[in-house]
């Protein structure tokens, strides 16, 4: 008599998988499906909200079929086996995408800096002399930059002390191997 006709006792659910939704950019969603492979053939991992990594990986099992027109970003939706009983609804984490970029360049954001949008670094010309150069960004990670355009292999960049430095001035760098050596002495 204490319970009434439309009251929810309890709900009971199956979680044995989870669903995870996530959205990319239009950007990062064109870099995946670059050369045909798609999310669908990467390793997609859960970082739960503890900063430890889930221990099952996921699948893409949906993806949206449009861009959202106010964010730019299209949605997809993973599922995750759950055997542990871990995760529970409505829990948070990060999707983590693996992919694998071959003779990729990487440079440290720290050697970078922005001007109206555009990312750069100082370049070394032949006589030392520092010039600004635009680098073209493929990914952003936690501290490097992934560029497929405006450095090669060959050239070299200021990596510390930006800040001092203007278009035209001349230095003098170190030898990497002299910086390492003298690293580990101190």
């Amino acid at each position: 008599s204490a319970v009434g006709e439309d009251d929810l006792l309890t709900t009971v659910t199956d979680a044995s998988e989870v669903l995870a939704y996530f959205s990319i950019s239009e950007r990062e969603y064109l870099s995946y499906f670059k050369g045909g492979k798609g999310l669908k053939a990467g390793t997609i991992s859960l970082v739960l909200a503890d900063g430890t990594q889930f221990a099952h990986e996921g699948k893409v099992d949906a993806e949206g079929s449009e861009l959202d027109p106010q964010t730019g970003t299209l949605a997809f939706r993973v599922r995750f086996p759950n055997p542990e009983g871990l995760l529970k609804h409505g829990s948070s984490g990060k999707i983590v995408i693996e992919s694998r970029l071959k003779d990729a360049l990487l440079v440290p954001q720290a050697a970078t800096f922005e001007v109206q949008g555009d990312v750069y670094v100082y370049a070394l010309d032949k006589t030392n002399v520092v010039h600004p150069r635009k680098i073209s960004v493929q990914h952003r990670l936690d501290h490097q930059f992934i560029i497929d355009g405006g450095l090669a292999p060959t050239d070299r960049f200021v990596l510390e002390g930006i800040q001092q430095l203007k278009d035209g001035m001349h230095i003098v760098p170190r030898d990497p191997d002299t910086a390492r050596t003298d690293t580990r002495r101190g």
